[in-house]
């Protein structure tokens, strides 16, 4: 029931999606932390919610998945948010296009998408998307498109 309560949350302009892939270990040592071990950028997701073809380059029609790796360290699942910033544009023109977050119950190693869409169309340029974990940047990724 707790994986099920994982698999999906519906965002303003997309979707977000955790899967556990393996449950922690369990033993009686310290506290249980929760950290982001990688991100990658793709036009999807395969059913294990990972982008099978990372990419950096966009078309405009197309929908932009990040997909976020996290692990548990320690015995215990982890409540703990994840959060997004997508922006598009440089130095002082940069301006926010989507942010999100949710609280998410982290077990082991699992992986979060974040979605973002535009039904008529991406203007083309430089964008980046920035990933936040109880509040504090922990990876960034740039991307275009062209």
């Amino acid at each position: 029931m707790l994986t099920a309560l994982l698999l999906a949350a519906i965002l303003v302009s997309g979707q977000a999606q955790h899967r556990v892939v393996e449950p922690a270990p369990r033993s009686e040592a310290a506290a249980s932390t929760v950290s982001v071990v990688g991100a990658s950028l793709g036009s999807h997701v395969d059913h294990q919610l990972r982008t099978p073809v990372p990419k950096t380059l966009f078309k405009p029609t197309d929908s932009i998945h990040l997909s976020i790796a996290t692990r548990v360290s320690g015995p215990d699942p982890v409540v703990g948010t994840l959060g997004v910033l997508w922006t598009y544009g440089e130095g002082e023109d940069r301006q926010a296009v989507n942010d999100d977050s949710r609280e998410i119950l982290f077990e082991g190693q699992g992986y979060t998408v974040f979605e973002i869409s535009k039904p008529n169309d991406w203007p083309e340029g430089r964008y980046q998307v920035e990933v936040f974990l109880n509040g504090v940047s922990v990876h960034r990724a740039a991307f275009k498109v062209r």
